[in-house]
Formats: C-alpha cells, structure tokens, sequence
C-alpha cells in the first residue's frame, strides 16, 4: 500500500516544517501570502501529528475569518481618536504636574517637547513606527476584539493615527507651557470636533475599584462627597483638580476605594506622608514610571525626590480632607489621625522672583499688541491693527495697579467706579455667589480693596 503523505508538511534537511498558503481575500490581514514555521522536531511521526493539530487550527481560523464583518475605515478612524482623548489627557496631567514642581527649568521641559515633537513628524513622514507604537495599536484593536479581522493596512493606519495623536500632545503641552491657551487644541484635521477632556479623573485611576467606591463609608465616596463640599463652597477648580490628585494616589496607599474612612490609623497616615515625600519630580510625565504602583517607584534607584514644599501641599490634600471626616463623623469619638502628623519645613526655593527689567517691559510695550499686529490670529507680526482685546489690556491694568491677574480677568464693567472725576477699580467677590453667571473669587478676604 503506498505511503499516503500529509498535506502542508514540509522537510527541509533534517527538520519538518508546516507550510499553508493564506487563501487571497485574506492576504490583507496576515500580511503574507504564505505560512512556514519549524515544527521543533526531527522525528517524522511526530511532525505529522504536530502538522495536522496546526493545519486543523489553521482550518478553524480561515472559517472565523471568512465570517467575521469587514472592519470599515469609520471604526478604525475612532480607535484613534479615542486614544487621542487619553493622549489629550496625559497632556493636561503633564502641565499640571510640570507647572507646579518649583525645581524644573520650564524652557528645558519646552525644548525636550518640540525636540520629541520634530522626531515624531519625521517618522511619520518615512511610517516608521517604533516596537511601542505597534504594541500600543495591537492593544487597542485586541481592546475592541478587532485584531484578527484587521488588515495589514489598516493596522499601518491605526499606527499612523498613534502617532499623529502623540505629535498633538507634544503640540497642546507646549502651547500650555507658553501660556498660550488659544492654541492649546489639537491642529490636526483627525481630531477635529474633539472637546478638551481635562485631567484623568479619580475612577479612571482606579477602574476595578468603582463599585466599592460607591460604597457608603468607602474612602473613594467620601472623597468625593469631600470634593462637591468644597466645590459648593466655590473653591476653585485649580484647587479642587490639585486636590482630586493627591487624594487619588491616598486611595492608592490605604488599600483602595472600599476602604472604611473610619478604621485609618496616624501610623498608616505617616506612611502616606514618607511615600509622597519620597517620589520623584513630574513622575506621572514620565514612561519609566508608567503602569507602576506608588510604592514601587519610591524604591527605584537614582530618584530626585519632590522638594519639601510640594510635597507638603501634596500631603496636606490629606490632612485638609481627613479634618472634614472628622467633622463629618466618620471617626466617632475620635479626631482625626492626621492631626499629629506633619512634613518639616525644608528651605524654601532658592529660585528668586525679579520683577521686570526696564528693558522687559520695553519689549513688551513696544511689541505688535501695542505698535500694531497683522490681525488677531497673527499678534506678533507687525502690522497696522490695534486690537484692545484682554492682551492688550491685561498687562496694561496689572503694571498700573499691580492686581494679580486673576483679580484683572475677572473684572468687569460694574467694578470701575468715577467719583469725583476720580477713578477707581472696586476688586470684590461676587455678592450673590456667581448666582447671575459672575462668578467672582478672591485668594484672601483681605484682598477685597478698592484701588
């Protein structure tokens, strides 16, 4: 009887191989037109049955594939633009933690970001994607359970859009860094129709803890019933954002959102407060610290920690909400753990603040927003248009009065006063707490004056 051979087996020397043409319609998603890989084996018998078990696999797969729908361009145009929310995100989380670490040179920052920023358009230029990029796509595809049905092109576009999607974060960070907020927003055509998604909220940092958060007693609810007390107290929404992130990485410490606020204990406080001490400056910016636990970043070697006086603003995001569940109730007969724990003062920053030059504010006054601009989208470009716009006038009002610039955004009409021929500004708070949409806040009570 002859030897009946066995479909897709291949030798090549002494070792077996399995090889299988990719049916044509379905070249696309593998990539290929043929699979061959090595069955690890000398032994004939044994690369048969090894052969088999791979061509029946094979078999099932092309049978899920010829069935599966057609992904359209639509679906991977918004796999995209969803992972560009989150990128959007991490650009807000960024500024903010850069803004406030008083050792950073924001220059520095600012030329790293554009020099990231031209590396990346130059790669997009030639599509080349790095190993992280098409691991980052694989991922969101595999997300939505579309990897397999995904074509080798249309994998190339998801990681095309990737990285037009992170050139966007350099590109919104930056501008936020200049303090230009006009062109904080993506200029990318993909993009467009994109609202501003703000900083990762406190769910988003804990998604497996979401349910127990809603918990009543949980630390992550009362958290949040400590947030919408201060924002009913009109405290600002810088504050209440600055705040939100030190209590998250709290959750993080005392053993999640279900945590019962009650059983907290001092000793469990001052582990809280020698973690945050220990961390490294804008560590939420950087990759190496990304998907990593609090407590295994403080161990890491070569960390430059956060300087005293931001970690004790960080901290004191605890203490200020562990005081209200005191007065809230949660610790029933007793004050609060935090009320003997505390962060040494360290020396202040040695970085001086100078006030301007004369010849600062010679630039400043003499530039196009004052000389005359080509028009509003280009101010710095000499012109013949004078547009007295709050560019114009801000730094106007603040080198004559030295109001703080919050104080001089939020002025309005009612608040320039005339007696006398004499003219003043009235710089007060609302009265009706911003019930008719004014919403006017001071940093003091001893900054309500009239100047």
């Amino acid at each position: 009887m002859p030897a009946v051979s066995t479909p897709h087996l291949l030798k090549r020397g002494d070792g077996f191989y399995f090889r299988r043409n990719v049916p044509r319609p379905l070249v696309s998603q593998f990539g290929c037109k043929t699979i061959k890989f090595s069955l690890k084996t000398k032994d004939r018998q044994i690369a048969k049955m090894r052969c088999r078990l791979l061509a029946n696999i094979f078999d099932e797969l092309i049978r899920g594939l010829e069935h599966m729908p057609d992904i359209s361009k639509e679906q991977v145009r918004q796999i995209v633009r969803d992972y560009f929310v989150r990128e959007w995100q991490e650009a807000n989380d960024a500024h903010w933690c850069i803004v406030r670490d008083n050792q950073l040179d924001i220059e520095d920052e600012l030329a790293d970001i554009q020099e990231g920023e031209k590396q990346l358009r130059e790669r997009l230029s030639r599509h080349q994607f790095s190993k992280d990029v098409k691991e980052t796509a694989l991922k969101l595809v595999d997300e939505r359970g579309l990897a397999p049905s995904l074509s080798s092109e249309q994998m190339a576009q998801v990681c095309d859009g990737i990285v037009r999607a992170m050139i966007q974060h350099r590109h919104i960070l930056a501008a936020k860094l200049r303090g230009d907020a006009e062109k904080a927003y993506p200029t990318d055509p993909l993009f467009s129709g994109i609202e501003d998604p703000g900083l990762p909220d406190l769910q988003m940092a804990n998604p497996a803890g979401n349910s127990q958060a809603q918990e009543k007693g949980g630390l992550g609810h009362a958290i949040e019933q400590y947030l919408n007390d201060m924002t009913f107290r009109k405290f600002g929404q810088k504050g209440i954002e600055d705040k939100r992130r030190s209590l998250n990485w709290a959750i993080e410490l005392l053993g999640g959102p279900g945590r019962n606020v009650g059983s907290i204990t001092p000793d469990e406080v001052r582990d809280v407060r020698n973690i945050i001490q220990r961390l490294p400056k804008s560590f939420t910016t950087k990759k190496e610290y990304k998907g990593k636990r609090l407590r295994e970043i403080v161990e890491l070697p070569n960390i430059v920690p956060v300087d005293a006086e931001t970690a004790t603003k960080q901290f004191g995001a605890l203490k200020s909400f562990l005081k209200w569940a005191e007065d809230e109730g949660f610790f029933v007969g007793k004050a609060s753990p935090a009320v003997t724990v505390s962060i040494k003062k360290g020396k202040k920053s040695t970085r001086p603040r100078y006030p301007f030059s004369a010849e600062q504010l010679n630039a400043l006054f003499s530039s196009p927003v004052y000389t005359g601009c080509a028009s509003a989208a280009r101010r710095s470009t000499p012109g013949e248009q004078i547009i007295k716009d709050s560019k114009y006038w801000v730094p106007l009002v603040g080198i004559t009065t030295g109001m703080r610039l919050g104080e001089i955004c939020q002025l309005l009409v009612s608040d320039i006063k005339v007696a006398d021929k004499l003219v003043s500004i009235d710089v007060c708070k609302s009265e009706d707490d911003g019930a008719d949409g004014n919403d006017k806040r001071l940093k003091t009570s001893s900054s309500e004056r009239e100047l």
